[in-house]
């Protein structure tokens, strides 16, 4: 090996050039302020937990044939509650979190950074995005000091990727823990969650975050921590915010109506890739390419068919197909969608005036999942007999943990194994016939076509 040998005052002059040549990284010497913002923005920030009283859970069916672990949770009936976290959004008490950690819940307990705990009311739930509105009653205060102020909401538009975040929750029931990290991406559509275009971020989340705020350098609260990405459920540094635009659209309808009316096109889409783009003579892979229109929906009188390529939505441009069902969700029932479609080479101009997503789903509901039979033209295009589609996969505590984890929108049951034995589904009555022969510790099996 061959050896360079420098003078002592040679090795001085290089380390001083160097030092004149290597640049600083910017904010070196003014990185941002976490201590000041947690102390200003730190006491809105609220713990929830819940109380429900003792039932009988269901045994989970342990092998539904899917590459995911099975948590083996406990079967047994006993009392059970959630922990999780939230955040004051007004001087009424209104205080927003996740759906999931009230949902089913007897009673909901709000606990301030002070210690105080109040019981909250449930204005209103919305399982689709995931966002709950819960009150602290007045009268509870009285005699007492007021609640802190309200966080400051901020424009979740304006998040940008690489910016510094904040989460700050209650993880594994430990209040008000404060971590940092970026925004990794932005508008992230995840299977289960097709109303919401999520913030990634690489903050620390881990259970008991969920309902808690993210915030900018500002202490502006441009998110509510809800989910993660880990093989083991603790933070793998892949975290879901649902954006706070989003969330104050939903708390709006929570708080005047108790629920969420969504607009319904009635199209089962998917992406556009890069040879459909080619083929169609599109300049670039964008847009929903319908698969199918259900008959007698909105966009079937609006004359929207099998092939076209969902453009944009009210001017909105449709650049990722996940995009199209935020778009219509936003809307509400009997409100007018302005598309443009791609056709034969053309871009058409069509109306559609929006079904309720609610009556449309209002079908049957087997084993946590909301389901419709297929009519003769899906089962034509599919190339099938027969089967079940499924319509929503409810997210409530008796839904088993493989189907809420596992099963998807869109999926189609062609098959059930019960007592080792594969039964045809054709409909739905084929599927409750089956499970109507299984008792409570059978393995079952769901043959799905996706």
């Amino acid at each position: 090996m061959r050896q360079v040998h420098f003078s002592r005052q040679f090795c001085a002059a290089l380390l001083a050039a160097a030092m004149m040549l290597v640049p600083v990284p910017a904010g070196a010497h003014g990185l941002p302020d976490f201590v000041g913002l947690v102390k200003d923005q730190g006491p809105p920030i609220v713990s929830v937990h819940t109380q429900s009283a003792a039932r009988a859970r269901p045994q989970i069916p342990p092998n539904l044939p899917f590459p995911f672990p099975h948590p083996n949770p406990d079967p047994r009936p006993g009392p059970r509650g959630s922990q999780g976290s939230g955040f004051i959004i007004d001087h009424l008490g209104h205080v927003l979190t996740n759906d999931h950690v009230v949902r089913g819940a007897d009673e909901v307990y709000v606990t301030l950074k002070d210690g105080r705990e109040f019981q909250a009311e449930v204005v209103g739930s919305d399982r689709r995005s995931d966002i709950a509105l819960l009150r602290v009653d007045p009268e509870d205060l009285k005699g007492g000091d007021p609640l802190p102020d309200p966080v400051k909401i901020g424009d979740s538009d304006q998040v940008e990727v690489g910016q510094w975040v904040l989460a700050i929750g209650a993880p594994f029931g430990l209040k008000h823990t404060v971590t940092q990290g970026i925004v990794s991406a932005i508008s992230r559509h995840l299977p289960m969650d097709i109303y919401v275009p999520f913030i990634q971020t690489s903050a620390a989340v881990n259970p008991g975050n969920s309902g808690g705020p993210l915030m900018n350098l500002e202490g502006e609260v441009v998110g509510i921590n809800a989910q993660i990405i880990s093989p083991n459920r603790v933070n793998s540094g892949i975290a879901f915010a649902i954006p706070i635009n989003v969330a104050i659209d939903i708390q709006e309808s929570l708080r005047e109506h108790g629920v969420v009316e969504r607009g319904r096109l009635g199209v089962y889409f998917g992406p556009v890739t890069a040879e459909l783009a080619e083929a169609y003579g599109l300049s670039a892979p964008r847009g929903a390419i319908v698969n199918e229109v259900i008959p007698d929906s909105a966009a079937d009188k609006a004359g929207i068919q099998s092939g076209d390529v969902i453009l944009s939505v009210n001017g909105k441009a449709v650049d990722e197909a996940g995009e199209l069902p935020v778009f219509i969700g936003g809307l509400r029932p009997g409100e007018r969608a302005a598309l443009t479609v791609f056709r034969d080479g053309e871009e058409l101009e069509m109306t559609a005036v929006l079904d309720s997503l609610d009556d449309a789903e209002a079908g049957g509901t087997l084993l946590g999942l909301r389901l419709e039979d297929l009519d003769d033209e899906a089962r034509e295009a599919l190339g099938i007999q027969g089967g079940v589609r499924v319509v929503d996969v409810l997210q409530e505590e008796d839904t088993p943990w493989d189907i809420r984890n596992k099963v998807r929108r869109g999926d189609v049951i062609t098959g059930i194994l019960v007592k080792r034995r594969m039964r045809p589904t054709l409909d739905g009555e084929d599927l409750a016939r089956a499970l109507r022969d299984a008792d409570e510790d059978d393995t079952i099996v769901l043959n799905i076509l996706r």
